[in-house]
């Protein structure tokens, strides 16, 4: 399967999507790299987490809506660099991906939005626990998927 051209209207399996499926997860990638940095440093198991969180999120959407393998995109390490080349801190990786969120909440089912949720806790927790810039990120981002 070739990638759309930006903006262009995708369907995996009857799943419509207005960015590529690399966007969307990029998108999501920094979401998880904004947690990972919260303290201003990527730690080894934090990167070890953030990996383990993009193929989990990935095998999620794809295995989800779509029986083709050639959809899948496992270029963690090209997409964790590319989110922290596009971002200079971890307000701007969340900044990113709320932008993206709020434009499309329709491709993010309650799954997906409990899996960030969950992964995003793993990956705050993988170094030293949770500090106070990883919390913040967290609510943040559960009061995005979950408005009071």
């Amino acid at each position: 399967m070739n990638d759309p051209e930006p903006g262009k209207i995708v369907s995996i399996k009857n799943y419509p999507m207005v960015q590529s499926p690399e966007e969307h997860l990029l998108q999501v990638t920094k979401l998880f790299y904004s947690v990972a940095i919260g303290d201003g440093n990527l730690h080894d198991s934090e990167a070890e987490a953030l990996t383990q969180a993009i193929i989990a999120y990935e095998d999620l959407v794809f295995s989800k809506y779509s029986t083709e393998k050639s959809v899948k995109i496992p270029r963690y390490k090209e997409l964790l660099a590319r989110a922290g080349q596009e971002v200079d801190n971890s307000l701007d990786a969340f900044t990113g991906f709320k932008n993206f969120y709020t434009l499309h909440q329709q491709e993010f089912s309650r799954e997906q939005k409990d899996l960030i949720l969950r992964w995003s806790n793993k990956i705050a927790s993988a170094y030293a626990k949770q500090n106070k810039s990883e919390l913040v990120i967290l609510v943040k981002t559960s009061l995005l998927f979950n408005p009071i």
